[in-house]
């Protein structure tokens, strides 16, 4: 469910079908939840919604600076566009520790999602390439060696 000025809500059909089918609530709820379960996703603005393929969602949001309208896709999972927030992964003299590898690719993928390829971040350690002197490779998840693709 898509609201206008607030964060959405993700719900499984299923489980609207199954509530449809039973018996609506009879008084109000004053405290705590009611009816069909949903979990809160960071997609304010964002006026509909829709499946564009197996990875991420097209949806038509208002751009909060111009007014306009702008279609933009968010990756199923994350639900939000790095583009969106402000994160200290961000800062260009942040320093990801070795446990923060997920983190670190991660933040790679959704730069690539928001339009900014260049903004990767790579290990310190990464071996360069023989032309440029700057690694030109991708790491995976996992992978313990650490050189360039």
């Amino acid at each position: 469910m898509i609201n206008k000025e607030r964060d959405a809500d993700l719900m499984r059909v299923a489980d609207l079908a199954t509530a449809s089918t039973s018996e609506g609530l009879s008084e109000p709820v004053l405290w705590g939840d009611a009816g069909v379960e949903t979990t809160s996703r960071p997609l304010g603005a964002v006026l509909q919604a829709d499946d564009q393929d197996e990875q991420y969602l097209l949806t038509l949001k208002r751009n909060l600076d111009t007014g306009d309208v702008d279609l933009v896709s968010y990756r199923k999972g994350a639900y939000f566009r790095l583009n969106d927030f402000v994160s200290e992964y961000n800062f260009p003299d942040y320093a990801y520790s070795e446990e923060q590898e997920f983190y670190r690719t991660f933040q790679n993928l959704l730069k690539v999602d928001a339009g900014y390829p260049d903004l990767q971040r790579y290990h310190a350690d990464a071996k360069p390439d023989c032309i440029s002197g700057r690694c030109t490779g991708r790491f995976y998840i996992g992978q313990r060696d650490r050189t360039c693709l």
